[in-house]
């Protein structure tokens, strides 16, 4: 059900040392000026005990973007818990007015039925309209993921007006669902595009349109510098997770990794096991790990890491690195187990396959805490 609430009573001052002051500019309306503080980073300083944050592990179920989990996928004793993931246009229509009923009602199905809640809502393209009032965008060609081929606008990732607005919305997030029980992280977004990883469209079209934007790597890191310290003030007691992905070949191909790596330590030494690491798209079609398979490995006896999977091992097993679902999803479950994850993402599609329940169990077996 719909609740409106007013967010007049809020005023939102980001202080950031890094960069600079972020406070939103005249253009933003009047119901998200907020009184959330981002607390000055200062590396190598955890803010959080690790007794404190809700930690996860297991085996969790991913299905598409506002898409209601199965009835039958609460019943899988293999099961430990749901991945939602929604889009902040659906959840925040209007400035003043937020939908919380699909996230509600899969946060309520899982409590009940005894199982966990990664919590995920993306900005980037599906900023809700009235967000980008003010903000300077660029249109891109999307060649990956659900929305291959299709063109989309999407706010610059360190544009101050549209992080004052996201961070706001993600106050307002974890002040609803942070002492929930059942939720036990909420991967970081914002300097994003179509997904919860640090992606940004980069073929060679879409990075020569991003050098003339300006981008720089200073800039997308402080970006998500600034988006860390959000989630995790507004998370206190959640743990958030960071998703690996290549950064832009700015000012040449060596960025592409060193985002990843700056970005990880970052995390790791700011905030130790508040962040999770995570890398989407595990597959054992892989001829050798990526880096971000390596920085998950490399950061596995210190913080929580896991894998989602790359698609769907009934679907397309050839993708996933075997001649069919059985042997695709087991090769690449034990790739992911090897890297010492406490944490699996799997399709609902494989979850509720007959023929892959032993392979669930084990996965289960393997990743209990």
């Amino acid at each position: 059900m719909k609740s409106p609430i007013r967010l007049t009573t809020l005023i939102f001052t980001l202080a950031l040392t890094l960069a600079c002051v972020l406070t939103a500019p005249p253009s933003v309306p009047p119901t998200i000026g907020a009184n959330f503080t981002v607390s000055a980073i200062t590396p190598n300083i955890p803010t959080t005990s690790p007794a404190s944050i809700k930690m996860m592990s297991g085996v969790f179920i991913v299905t598409d973007h506002n898409v209601a989990i199965q009835p039958a996928t609460y019943t899988n004793p293999a099961v430990d818990g749901i991945v939602i993931r929604t889009f902040w246009r659906n959840v925040q229509p209007a400035p003043d007015m937020f939908d919380w009923s699909f996230i509600d009602s899969q946060i309520q199905a899982a409590s009940a039925s005894g199982k966990k809640v990664i919590l995920v809502v993306l900005p980037g393209a599906f900023t809700p309209a009235w967000a980008l009032q003010g903000v300077q965008t660029a249109q891109f060609v999307v060649d990956y993921g659900f929305v291959q081929g299709q063109t989309v606008t999407l706010p610059l990732p360190w544009d101050a007006t549209y992080l004052s607005r996201w961070f706001a919305f993600v106050h307002v997030l974890g002040q609803r669902y942070d002492s929930n029980p059942a939720v036990v992280n909420v991967p970081a977004t914002g300097p994003t595009s179509i997904s919860e990883e640090m992606s940004l469209p980069n073929d060679p079209t879409a990075v020569t349109e991003w050098k003339q934007l300006g981008y720089t790597l200073q800039m997308y890191e402080s970006a998500w510098q600034q988006t860390l310290a959000a989630y995790t003030q507004s998370f206190p007691t959640t743990q958030i997770s960071l998703t690996f992905y290549p950064g832009l070949a700015i000012p040449d191909a060596s960025s592409e990794s060193a985002t990843r790596v700056d970005l990880a330590n970052f995390a790791f030494n700011r905030y130790g096991q508040h962040v999770a690491f995570q890398e989407n798209g595990l597959s054992a079609r892989k001829n050798a790990p990526s880096l971000g398979y390596d920085l998950v490995q490399q950061y596995s006896a210190k913080t929580t890491v896991g894998f989602e999977m790359g698609t769907s091992a009934t679907e397309k097993p050839d993708q996933m690195g075997g001649a069919t679902a059985v042997s695709a999803l087991r090769a690449s479950v034990d790739l992911g187990l090897a890297a010492g994850v406490k944490f699996l993402e799997i399709y609902e599609k494989d979850e509720l396959n007959p023929t892959l329940q032993p392979i669930l169990a084990h996965m289960h077996s393997a990743l209990l805490p």
